[in-house]
């Protein structure tokens, strides 16, 4: 068992949305075109860098951490499954496909050159009772700046964040962000010098979409907008 200060802390999202604005001095609304109903709690994590996974076998998962009674106590997953979710990929975008796999990216690709990155993939067949990864996978983006981050180390700055999904088609999706070709104007230079290369990011898609290779095993770009 967990010891008080290793347990997942979580927000719990309760049936309270309808009376958020009582309890918060706001007039209640009559609009007939609104319709607020109440369903189940959800948990979300805490940490803004941290999934809450429901895997096949109905147990949840958050960064190495179990609970089969539906978050009320957790325990450690083995050592190796735990060091998947710690390691410098720093894992956290993943989803559980509709066979009962679990796959899952790191959230930090390695930055080999400025039009290339190499995703972190996991996988695991039985619950995350064991994991296999990570595996390398080239993504190609078009070249970028780089830039630095707020230690300033030089990165690429593709970071995968938070989300990846299943479509019907079997398609994965996840979404990326840092600095295409051009990403040159600064961010906060109330805050950053120019020296440190701090630029505004864009975001963009990437998606797999094999149907006979094995699902993440490889990565295109599918599109892009600017934060």
């Amino acid at each position: 068992m967990l010891s008080h200060h290793t347990q997942p802390r979580f927000l719990r999202l309760a049936a309270s949305l309808s009376t958020w604005s009582a309890a918060n001095g706001d007039e209640e609304s009559d609009d007939p075109r609104i319709k607020v109903t109440v369903g189940s709690s959800t948990l979300v994590s805490a940490r803004f860098d941290s999934v809450v996974h429901k895997l096949a076998d109905g147990s949840l998962f958050v960064q190495g951490n179990r609970s089969t009674d539906g978050g009320k106590t957790w325990t450690n997953s083995p050592a190796p499954v735990r060091a998947g979710f710690h390691d410098k990929w720093r894992q956290s975008a993943g989803c559980v496909l509709r066979d009962g796999t679990f796959i899952g990216l790191g959230s930090r690709p390695e930055f080999t050159r400025l039009d290339r990155r190499i995703l972190k993939v996991y996988r695991s067949k039985d619950n995350l009772q064991t994991v296999v990864g990570p595996k390398d996978v080239v993504l190609d983006i078009p070249s970028g700046p780089g830039g630095r981050s707020e230690t300033g180390e030089y990165t690429g700055a593709a970071v995968v964040e938070h989300s990846l999904i299943e479509r019907q088609d079997g398609t994965l999706i996840a979404c990326a962000y840092g600095w295409w070709k051009g990403d040159e104007e600064y961010s906060m230079l109330g805050k950053y010098v120019p020296e440190m290369n701090m630029y505004k990011t864009r975001v963009w898609v990437i998606a797999s979409q094999d149907r006979v290779a094995r699902p993440g095993k490889r990565w295109v770009l599918q599109g892009t907008g600017r934060n």
